[in-house]
């Protein structure tokens, strides 16, 4: 797919972008072609003078929340107030060129390469998906100039960063450009320039602190091998959109599919896994919002799931690896700001896995440390990869354990729970109503995921587990008002249009309720929901809300909202946390760039087309009718056990085909025909089933249904 923008570009977030996981680049232009580089652990990590302070702890954060006496006037909402740690921008190359009326931006979302033409203009680039490289090449005329983000150098009073003006450095062919920043700390630009035919030829690499000689060796190499190079590069890039596809008769949810697994290819690669803004930190001359941070709740949980059906299990893994990679500092949090044994992630944190305040009842709340554990248990359920689960996966669960056991007490009624706080993102804001006088079903949500999960696995790697079943004996039911309605807490309905459904977690997001078993009871909760309407959702709520209607099978309501998401969604397909068009879908919400609910597009598609519960498979089990009529097709879509499944529904006939990773029994469910006919392992098998039930499928290499 290639992605054509004509005319001027006023905004980095409208441009083209390309990234891969560690390098970073917005092209867009008015005056001035601009490209904007980045780097994605380019980071300030200076600490605010309050983490220094005694009472900067959960026990003084206790007395914060205590009794709905919290106010914003904190000292864990201050320490959020500095301008660091954040994420920080690079560079700007700013060429002699503006870009005309009808010069021609293009970015093929295939091989990740970009051009911008028109009359005399001829630029060409990529950054490379295997080395740490941006190659740019365009007409001999044109010249750059190097800039940086005012923030950068502005006083730390003032809202800035309070770095010195940055240095210009020759090394032969190479120019150096190096910003010095706080302490020891710099980072900088290494460009070599040379010719490339009859074009200009410009290298370009970023290092921070040490890592001067290393970079300038990787350029040095590069050159001269840039055939090559642009070769595997796009054998990467081949290879990571061939392991599944998803096309429909809606070309524009066949678009935002091609973008919302482009931009994860161009993020989630390496070393770090993805924040709020990845590779392409805003460029407006302001600090990132939210400090381009990790958001461990529902951010994070949406970029990492979406992967997981269409097989790119590299580079979802890397989450998993970092936080695996990070152990020591998530100790260091439980044992320091929690006093316990065991690990907590951070709600909220740096690359480096460090805390990071604001809204401390969520920044600071425990139970999305649980929340984030989800990434492990579904690779293990994906993979089937029984040394990682005995490894990493287990043991990651069982210190996370240690820690939110020991600041758990037995409520009034005998059941487990938190001490003190209780919140459900991010209901009621930051406002004193935000901090419950009762346990949330968030926290009850979150609480028996780690138990129950902690159980199962415990099962399978022949571990006791009497203590997990102990506490999971002693959980409240899920609290529900007079009308059987799932509420925030025992005291406090869900009563209001709201962006986060953190109340119905126990749902499509961690999958605690059959669907099949409790289809009218989800359908009860969703419809409450949605008669609140979008007025406060952001971008990410109607994707949430498409993938809820796909757990129960309400495909209708699944393709509706998954439309009204188009309303976030600038040309290019990035997401905008807004309804920016002004359509009247919402007004809620900053206008900024994230990208959660552009990868959790990726999941909420392929929710329409298979859905697996535990040991249950439905091959198109929430597919529109205007779809199935239309045409609508994918290819090795992955199910539990990394088994993959192709489909196609044209005309309202089904057929599919499942080839099996390993010999399997399969618990598919029959919503095709009574009594089907099914071929399994290439023979003519009869089920007398009808349709509405599940068969029973012993197979070895296939399952196919031709209806």
């Amino acid at each position: 797919m290639i992605y054509r923008s004509k005319g001027q570009i006023k905004t980095s977030h409208e441009g083209l972008m390309i990234g891969n996981g560690t390098l970073g680049a917005l092209i867009y232009g008015t005056d001035n072609l601009i490209l904007s580089l980045d780097k994605i652990d380019l980071w300030d990590n200076r600490l605010p003078k309050e983490y220094r302070d005694k009472d900067f702890d959960y026990e003084h954060l206790l007395e914060v929340l205590r009794d709905g006496k919290y106010k914003e006037d904190n000292i864990f909402d201050r320490s959020y107030l500095h301008p660091y740690p954040t994420k920080i921008n690079c560079a700007m190359l700013v060429f002699n060129r503006a870009v005309g009326e009808n010069d021609l931006f293009s970015l093929n979302l295939d091989d990740a390469t970009f051009t911008v033409s028109g009359g005399d203009l001829d630029f060409f680039g990529f950054i490379d998906a295997n080395k740490d490289v941006m190659v740019y090449r365009y007409d001999s005329e044109l010249t750059y100039e190097i800039k940086m983000v005012d923030y950068l150098t502005k006083k730390v009073s003032k809202g800035g960063l309070g770095y010195k003006p940055f240095e210009t450095l020759e090394d032969g062919k190479i120019k150096h450009i190096r910003q010095k920043m706080y302490g020891k700390h710099c980072f900088g630009i290494l460009l070599h320039e040379s010719m490339f035919g009859t074009k200009k030829q410009l290298l370009i690499t970023v290092y921070q602190d040490d890592g001067y000689e290393s970079a300038k060796k990787r350029l040095l190499d590069y050159f001269g091998k840039e055939d090559e190079n642009l070769k595997a590069h796009k054998e990467w890039w081949r290879s990571y959109c061939a392991t599944a596809n998803i096309t429909t008769c809606d070309d524009k949810i066949n678009e935002l599919f091609q973008f919302g697994r482009y931009y994860f290819g161009c993020n989630s690669r390496k070393k770090y896994p993805m924040t709020l803004h990845g590779v392409w930190t805003r460029n407006n001359g302001e600090l990132p919002p939210w400090k381009a941070d990790l958001h461990n709740d529902i951010n994070v949980e949406m970029t990492y799931e979406g992967y997981l059906k269409l097989g790119n299990y590299e580079e979802g893994k890397v989450l998993v690896d970092w936080m695996v990679d990070h152990k020591k500092t998530f100790r260091k949090f439980a044992k320091k700001f929690m006093k316990t044994d065991g690990l907590l992630v951070p709600a909220d944190c740096t690359q480096e896995g460090v805390e990071l305040c604001g809204w401390p009842q969520y920044a600071l709340n425990p139970c999305c440390s649980i929340w984030v554990l989800k990434a492990f248990y579904d690779y293990y359920c994906y993979t089937k990869d029984t040394s990682f689960l005995k490894e990493e996966a287990f043991p990651f669960f069982t210190e996370t354990e240690k820690c939110i056991f020991s600041i758990m007490e037995k409520n009034e009624n005998g059941h487990y729970q938190l001490k003190v706080l209780h919140a459900s993102p991010e209901y009621f804001e930051n406002g004193p109503k935000s901090v419950h006088p009762y346990q949330t079903n968030f926290e009850l949500t979150m609480i028996r995921y780690l138990y129950e999960r902690l159980s199962e696995m415990g099962r399978i790697l022949k571990k006791d587990v009497s203590h997990y079943d102990e506490v999971l004996s002693e959980l409240s039911p899920y609290y529900r008002d007079e009308n059987g309605l799932l509420v925030i807490s025992k005291d406090q309905k869900f009563d209001m249009s709201h962006r986060h459904f953190s109340h119905m977690l126990m749902y499509k997001n961690m999958e605690l309720v059959d669907p099949f078993l409790n289809r009218d009871l989800i359908q009860k909760d969703i419809s409450h929901l949605e008669r609140f309407g979008p007025e406060n959702w952001v971008g990410f709520s109607p994707v949430e809300c498409s993938g809820m209607n796909s757990y129960i099978g309400n495909g209708e309501m699944a393709l509706k909202h998954l439309k009204d998401y188009e309303c976030f969604t600038h040309p290019n397909g990035f997401h905008m946390n807004t309804d920016y068009k002004r359509t009247g879908y919402t007004e809620f919400g900053p206008y900024v760039l994230t990208l959660e609910a552009n990868i959790g597009y990726l999941k909420a598609l392929a929710d329409m087309m298979i859905q697996n519960y535990e040991d249950k498979l439905v091959v198109f089990p929430s597919v529109a009718e205007s779809l199935k009529q239309g045409g609508v097709h994918f290819d090795n879509l992955r199910t539990f056990g990394d088994h993959k499944v192709s489909g196609s529904f044209k005309d309202g006939k089904e057929s599919f085909q499942i080839q099996l990773k390993r010999p399997d029994t399969i618990k598919l469910l029959n919503n095709f025909s009574n009594n089907p006919v099914l071929k399994v392992d290439g023979r003519d098998v009869a089920f007398a089933v009808k349709r509405g039930e599940f068969i029973v499928i012993h197979a070895t290499k296939t399952i196919a249904y031709e209806g």
